[in-house]
């Protein structure tokens, strides 16, 4: 459930819909993406965590992904004065 691998509130939950994708066929896709998911491919601005969700939500919604808001929200801050200075 959200909130609970770090001990966070969500600030928002969105519904993406429903799939008719089977749980088999989501743990083949998984397997298959698994291997650009690592530690070691772990981008914090370019491929994180709403990367994965966004890819996972696009094979389950035939191409719906989550908002472009949430997938680039660390590009998006990088673009600030404040986050400017973090570069």
């Amino acid at each position: 459930a959200a909130g609970q691998a770090i001990p966070m509130q969500p600030c928002q939950i969105l519904d993406l819909g429903t799939t008719c994708k089977s749980q088999a066929e989501l743990e083949a896709f998984l397997q298959r993406i698994s291997p650009r998911y690592t530690a070691e491919t772990y981008q914090l601005l370019s491929h994180n965590c709403n990367h994965f969700a966004d890819e996972v939500a696009k094979f389950l919604l035939d191409g719906k992904g989550i908002p472009s808001s949430i997938v680039n929200i660390a590009q998006e801050a990088l673009s600030t004065p404040q986050g400017a200075a973090l570069r």
